[in-house]
């Protein structure tokens, strides 16, 4: 998850220098949405925004699923008990 931060971070550190991002909006903005907002409407970084979010969840799945299982596991042995 930090490499995804990072790469984030100087993903929006590079737009601000190129002038991309130009607008400072509130940080509790849903993620989309800001992106959208903070490059004056352009869909470009709302589709980044989607990929990062699409990317952390892929990165996120198997440790969900993992999760999930054991405590399926517990459940049934608490039920056979």
């Amino acid at each position: 998850m930090k490499t995804l931060a990072l790469i984030f971070r100087y993903l929006i550190i590079f737009q601000i220098r190129r002038g991309w991002l130009i607008q400072k909006i509130h940080g509790t903005t849903p993620p989309v949405i800001n992106g959208y907002v903070a490059s004056m409407g352009s869909f470009s970084m709302a589709a980044v925004q989607l990929g990062l979010i699409f990317i952390g969840t892929l990165i996120y799945y198997p440790f969900f699923k993992m999760y999930d299982n054991k405590i399926l596991e517990e459940e049934k042995a608490y039920e056979n008990n």
